[in-house]
């Protein structure tokens, strides 16, 4: 799909429209970069959840914070109170 757009001032920005045919929805994050002729490319970023994967969803936490000695208690030191 080809359409006609026009450059505008906003604010200190400057504007390209996106035609509503597109199906682009308002907050998508595009990546923008200029040829060396003129040509302007948006490109959709893809932001990928690193908590929705299936490595995370089968990662077991509690196991680690068992296993990771700088995770486990430590005896006080000097006068700090632990409890309040």
């Amino acid at each position: 799909m080809t359409d006609k757009v026009k450059v505008r001032k906003s604010g200190n920005s400057l504007v390209l429209t996106v035609p509503t045919g597109f199906g682009v929805v308002a907050g998508e994050e595009y990546k923008a970069s200029k040829l060396a002729d003129g040509t302007i490319i948006y490109e959709p970023t893809t932001h990928t959840n690193i908590f929705a994967t299936k490595e995370a969803r089968d990662y077991d936490f509690q196991a680690d914070v068992q296993n990771d000695p700088e995770l486990q208690p430590v005896d006080p030191i000097g006068l700090e109170r632990l409890d309040d």
